[in-house]
């Protein structure tokens, strides 16, 4: 990222969306120029990991999503593209979503073996980059303007959607404001039953609840180590979802739903609550249509042990502490998650930091004092 930087003078953005395609919003006179692309951060970078040659082959001028084409049907929901791929090769979108590179994969994270144990064979990545903290609608003005999060900057992490970040944009500093923490294949849950088996959760899918955007910054960002009025739980509470289950009385148990990160694909879905989504154009969801109704959005079953798996892009939202649910991030790392900073160097984080903190160091220019150690 920091060579990144020194080339383009700012970090990747959270993904290049594009601005929307043929009936956006319904109407099928209304035209804009370009298909969601869907391209994340992880891409951004590829020619700066010593992936020059696979950054190269791929046609970033063409969504790396598709409907259907030559290639075959893609049915489910979230991914809204008019423009088939050869996104990669001859292959396309199929053989570049299963490229495996060692440098996104956590050696301590052995849930899956590989892409073949994936919908699609969708390669995943343990490393998520920093939206910010809360969920927001996207705003787009015009249907030929750029779209934008609808975020307050005290909000806003370095991988905020659709933004670039440049060094002087990071006024709380670089070596205190995270840029990519960790995420576990499978993700944790904290929303376990109460009154029945501790291994059960409570939901059937991995849905989210928020109140939505508040007009001023909240009060626990400023100099004080209360937690949010009732949410998020704290640190540490989630546990792995691989080890939870839904019903406890079929025969085998159901296990609970898993989501990963994709690495190649800045999936958008149903789940992701005011997250951007797509349905039926591409950011109907966030600006208020039908997308975060708690849908399953991209999902298969059967892949793991009969789990149901959900895609997200590869970022993580830091209104959830470490470990306790899976917007936000988590590790197979007893209490804690290593995150890297923006100034490059690497930090572990307790799963027990004061949401104060954490929430000050998730964002780029919040101008908070941060009061104890990180």
């Amino acid at each position: 990222m920091q060579n990144y930087n020194d080339v383009f003078k700012c970090f990747p953005a959270d993904a290049i969306w594009g601005n929307g395609y043929a009936g956006f919003g319904g109407s099928p006179t209304v035209t804009v120029p370009e298909a969601p692309y869907h391209y994340p951060w992880t891409v951004a970078i590829l020619g700066f990991i010593e992936q020059k040659p696979l950054y190269d082959a791929i046609n970033k001028r063409v969504a790396i999503m598709y409907n259907s084409g030559p290639i075959g049907t893609v049915g489910y929901n979230g991914q809204v593209s008019q423009t088939v791929p050869p996104a990669y090769g001859t292959a396309g979108f199929l053989t570049l979503q299963s490229q495996q590179i060692p440098a996104f994969k956590c050696p301590s994270d052995n849930t899956l073996n590989g892409p073949g144990d994936m919908p699609m064979n969708m390669m995943w990545t343990n490393y998520a980059a920093a939206e910010g903290v809360g969920f927001w609608a996207a705003n787009q003005p015009t249907t030929t303007s750029p779209p934008r999060s609808g975020a307050q900057t005290a909000y806003k992490g370095i991988f905020s959607f659709a933004d670039f970040t440049t060094f002087a944009g990071i006024r709380d500093g670089s070596s205190n404001t995270i840029a990519v923490a960790e995420v576990t294949t499978g993700s944790v849950c904290n929303q376990i039953a109460a009154t029945t088996t501790p291994q059960l959760i409570t939901q059937t899918l991995p849905v989210i609840s928020y109140t939505g955007a508040l007009p001023v910054p909240p009060y626990w960002f400023v100099g004080t180590t209360s937690q949010p009025p009732t949410f998020p739980l704290s640190g540490g509470t989630g546990k792995p979802r691989t080890t939870l289950f839904t019903n406890m009385s079929t025969s085998p148990p159901t296990p609970a739903p898993l989501v990963f990160r994709a690495l190649f694909v800045a999936l958008t879905q149903t789940i992701t609550g005011g997250a951007p989504c797509t349905a039926a154009s591409l950011f109907m969801g966030a600006m208020g249509g039908g997308c975060g109704a708690g849908g399953n959005g991209f999902e298969l079953s059967g892949t793991v042990n009969g789990a149901q798996i959900f895609g997200y892009p590869p970022t993580y939202n830091a209104l959830y502490p470490p470990n306790s649910d899976w917007p936000g991030p988590d590790s197979n790392h007893p209490g804690a998650v290593i995150a890297m900073f923006a100034d490059g160097h690497t930090q572990t984080i307790q799963q027990n930091v004061a949401y104060q903190i954490w929430a000050s160091i998730n964002t780029k220019a919040g101008s908070e004092t941060i009061n104890g150690e990180f």
